[in-house]
């Protein structure tokens, strides 16, 4: 599994190793109420030019010279103002700084932490928190026996790869995963399908899911793996962990056996 560390906002996504020009003015659009899944791609340093772009798009005057800097780049900062009055903020502008505020205030767990492997035991989702069962990509994690399962997205058929688990092991920064068994798609062909117009010859494919247990002849793989984050969004208690540059959000429910 490599996966691209990208902004994600619906249909679009932008690359966050720094606020670009691209992802900077599609934030820039004070209508636009910022996504939790988009904000928890950001560092903090990012979080912190994103909060101040309403006051920078007003003129504002920053002490912090970095922030001056930053913002120094783009043709549209004009610095006119020592002070932007909250009553030049509309709604949306409020709200996004509040939830911003919420992200860089959140509780942080290292990986050094004793109790991060208890934090990082149960049902982890691909992007969000807020959708159903089987919307994406999960991880299970166990601290109890340090075991591990991974289930692709259900909607995702293209992958030929389904579910593979085994035991993991957290290593300053990586997750190292040791995989004892697999579950995969096979794909074969029934018999020859005949075009009555044409008289054309064609095969039918048709997948089967196939269990692998792989024995002693384990496979291997060592991941980036973050801090988790927590914080209260909406007077819900959340939580996620940035796994090979991913997003996942912790979910409380149980959603299937492991494999």
């Amino acid at each position: 599994m490599t996966f691209q560390n990208t902004f994600s906002q619906k249909q679009k996504s932008y690359s966050v190793n720094y606020l670009d020009d691209l992802s900077l003015f599609y934030l820039l659009d004070a209508k636009k109420v910022f996504a939790e899944e988009s904000l928890a791609y950001l560092t903090k340093t990012e979080l912190k030019y994103l909060r101040n772009l309403p006051y920078a798009r007003k003129g504002m005057i920053f002490k912090d010279e970095a922030l001056t800097q930053y913002f120094k780049k783009y043709p549209w900062y004009n610095p006119t103002k020592n002070n932007i009055d909250e009553n030049e903020l509309n709604p949306q502008e409020k709200h996004n700084i509040d939830k911003i505020l919420l992200f860089e205030n959140a509780i942080i767990i290292p990986t050094s932490d004793v109790n991060y492997q208890e934090t990082l035991s149960g049902y982890w989702q691909l992007y969000t928190t807020t959708v159903a069962d089987n919307y994406d990509d999960i991880f299970v994690f166990s601290n109890l026996d340090k075991s591990f399962s991974f289930y692709k997205n259900e909607n995702n058929k293209k992958e030929i790869l389904r579910e593979y688990s085994g035991w993991f092991a957290i290593n300053i920064d990586k997750i190292e995963l040791d995989i004892s068994h697999k579950i995969i798609m096979q794909k074969f062909y029934k018999k020859d399908r005949i075009n009555p117009i044409s008289k054309k010859h064609y095969k039918n494919a048709e997948y089967r899911r196939k269990e692998i247990n792989l024995d002693d002849a384990h496979e291997f793989s060592v991941l980036p793996i973050s801090e988790i984050t927590l914080l209260t969004l909406d007077g819900i208690d959340k939580s996620f962990v940035k796994i090979d540059g991913k997003v996942y959000w912790k979910i409380v429910y149980e959603i299937r056996e492991g494999c």
